[in-house]
């Protein structure tokens, strides 16, 4: 890890994985310190940036660049990010149970889950009617389901738009 950071502190780097735990987030400016588990396992890797109200379980892909922080180690300095959906259950299942949308919780996330495998965030997307085949939502449920999902994909697209013009 140690080489790692000093071969690539003149270069981008991207890392994929899921952010596993806020360490500390300025709420005026958004301004994070966070452990990033690796998509392929290993160690949380830190990373440190604007990270704009995004909560742990979510899953990312962070570029930046790796810096020394004398007292913390090596350290992501994170430029640009972007969610990207989990391709596993258990990924799925936390990514909805993050509270990232309004509407569902951990038992919930997995109950929907457990309904639509690996195709949850495709029926939440594209056919939130069959939210209602999961017990305990309802069609109010499932409209509000389906329209903080809708947001939070809005959201995430402003998100990109912005930073791909230097507004972080």
């Amino acid at each position: 890890m140690a080489d790692q950071a000093d071969k690539s502190k003149a270069h981008h780097e991207s890392l994929t994985g899921t952010l596993e735990r806020i360490v500390f987030r300025n709420p005026e400016n958004h301004w994070t310190v966070a452990k990033l588990v690796p998509e392929g396992g290993g160690p949380p890797m830190t990373v440190v940036g604007s990270l704009f109200e995004v909560p742990e379980g979510t899953p990312l892909v962070v570029t930046g660049e790796w810096v020394r922080d004398p007292k913390f180690g090596p350290q992501l300095k994170v430029e640009s990010y972007r969610v990207h959906s989990p391709t596993t259950l258990v990924g799925i299942e936390r990514y909805l149970g993050s509270g990232l949308i309004d509407g569902i919780g951990p038992e919930l996330a997995k109950r929907i889950v457990e309904k639509f495998g690996l195709s949850t965030l495709e029926v939440i997307g594209k056919e939130p009617n069959r939210l209602k085949e999961v017990s305990g939502i309802g069609e109010s449920r499932a409209g509000k389901i389906s329209a903080a999902w809708a947001e939070s994909q809005h959201l995430q697209d402003v998100m990109v738009f912005l930073r791909g013009h230097g507004v972080s």
